[in-house]
């Protein structure tokens, strides 16, 4: 059984997902309506480079946290980097969507 902080340490990248996801949705929600919708689409994309940038730090070996729920190896690594860079290129896309289209941007 390995301890809740190595566990942690090798599910950073998701920790902070999952809170900035949380901490957007907040911010959407109770923001006025002030024509700086854009800001949230940065902010998403800030978050999104964070994750990507945490999934370099600490890289090792193959290691199996949460009792085998939870892999962190170099293919699992190369499969988040391909969904973080996706998110962010359609978050980029669906900004200027939105701007052509008349919508809250």
């Amino acid at each position: 059984m390995t301890p809740i902080s190595f566990a942690l340490a090798h599910s950073l990248p998701e920790v902070v997902l999952a809170v900035g996801a949380l901490a957007l949705l907040m911010l959407g929600v109770f923001r006025a309506r002030d024509g700086r919708d854009w800001i949230i689409s940065e902010c998403a994309i800030a978050v999104l480079g964070l994750a990507f940038l945490l999934l370099f730090v600490g890289t090792g070996p193959k290691v199996v946290v949460f009792d085998g729920a939870f892999i962190d190896d170099a293919f699992s690594r190369f499969v988040k980097v391909l969904t973080l860079v996706g998110a962010m290129v359609s978050i980029l896309l669906s900004v200027d969507w939105l701007q052509r289209n008349g919508k809250t941007f």
